[in-house]
């Protein structure tokens, strides 16, 4: 993962190329991808370290479908577990209505045998 560092003698203003290097540095500091390519060159070099990381990205690949059928797992799971308690709360509430329209009937009518 090599980044593009022009030729200072391209350009008049050797900062230039210095400032570019600088802020590609900043914004890939964090990167996961570009720390791991970085620690991987430090171990084994830079040929294998293209090597090793590609082997890696492979493996991620592999392991994406799973993460995602973990997730629709849970999702479902998740979705479930809302429906069986909104389907509680509606029993619960239709319960509660019930009986207070009982309570209604029964002070309109008095005869009224539940």
């Amino acid at each position: 993962m090599d980044f593009y560092q022009p030729d200072p003698t391209e350009y008049e203003d050797y900062e230039w190329c210095n400032d570019y290097k600088n802020r590609f540095m900043e914004k890939h500091q964090n990167d996961e991808d570009y720390l791991l390519m970085e620690e991987l060159k430090d171990e084994h070099g830079a040929q294998a370290a293209k090597a090793l990381f590609e082997q890696e990205l492979m493996r991620r690949k592999q392991k994406i479908p799973q993460k995602l059928e973990l997730k629709k797992r849970q999702r479902r799971k998740h979705r479930s577990l809302k429906i069986r308690e909104i389907k509680i709360k509606l029993k619960s509430n239709l319960k509660l209505l019930f009986n207070q329209f009982k309570v209604k009937l029964k002070n309109q009518m008095p005869n009224f045998q539940s």
